[in-house]
């Protein structure tokens, strides 16, 4: 079940006129066509102007089934508005401003449900803000439709049953056999090591708990995010109610 609602497509393309005499550097003004070229901007010799062109685009989904649920709806009112803010906000600074390739942020989502009053949500977020490929990472949260409220592991879990330890062994194993040769143990163990940090982007389903992990978390760029999926069955032991027996 997914009903989606694009409330943020946002392209703009933006021409920087600069009049290199009153904007540059007096060191700079010597060669006035080199720097512009430095700038990867485009030299106007009639004029004797600078053309520098800008533009970014942005594409948000916003998940419409929080709505109404204060708790989760906040969330993620927050986290999207901090990454407009911090996405928007680069292109202030003016070392952004001759970049030659266009700057994205998209983000998309799905909704996966455990029962009819528990769902999670993960968000797929890919950014390009220049460098040699765009970044991309997950966020994801669990909440309780009933309650309204959000759950964290601590709620899956029994207290005081030592679950990072258990989830680290499981994890960094599976890991290990999903790479083959090319696992690194000690990048493993790092990344998917009993920090709670290191577990911080999960889901959660009536067959198991997925674990998500970024893209240098656990292994190079080259080999893409990773994930694992623990069967509940293997952690009975270890999960709270409603989640375990």
């Amino acid at each position: 079940m997914k009903r989606t609602a694009r409330i943020i497509t946002l392209s703009l393309a933006a021409a920087l006129v600069i009049l290199l005499a009153g904007a540059l550097p007096a060191a700079a003004q010597g060669d006035d066509e080199a720097t512009c070229r430095q700038l990867m901007g485009f030299w106007d010799p009639v004029e004797g102007r600078c053309v520098l062109a800008l533009s970014f685009e942005m594409e948000l989904t916003y998940p419409v089934e929080v709505v109404g649920y204060s708790v989760p709806q906040q969330a993620v009112d927050e986290m999207y508005g901090t990454m407009i803010t911090r996405f928007t906000g680069m292109f202030q600074d003016p070392a952004y401003l001759p970049y030659g390739y266009p700057m994205t942020l998209y983000v998309d989502y799905e909704l996966i449900p455990y029962s009819a009053q528990v769902y999670s949500l993960r968000f797929d977020i890919s950014e390009y803000t220049g460098g040699a490929h765009p970044n991309s990472y997950t966020y994801t949260m669990t909440y309780d439709m009933s309650r309204n409220v959000m759950l964290t592991l601590d709620d899956v879990f029994l207290p005081g049953s030592g679950y990072l330890d258990t989830l680290a062994a499981l994890v960094q194993t599976d890991l290990t056999a999903q790479m083959g040769e090319y696992a690194d143990a000690a990048w493993i163990a790092q990344g998917a090591g009993p920090d709670p940090w290191n577990f911080r982007s999960w889901t959660i389903t009536p067959a198991g708990i997925t674990f998500y992990f970024d893209p240098y978390q656990v292994a190079p760029y080259a080999m893409g995010p990773q994930q694992v999926t623990i069967p509940l069955s293997q952690l009975s032991g270890w999960l709270a109610p409603p989640f375990g027996p």
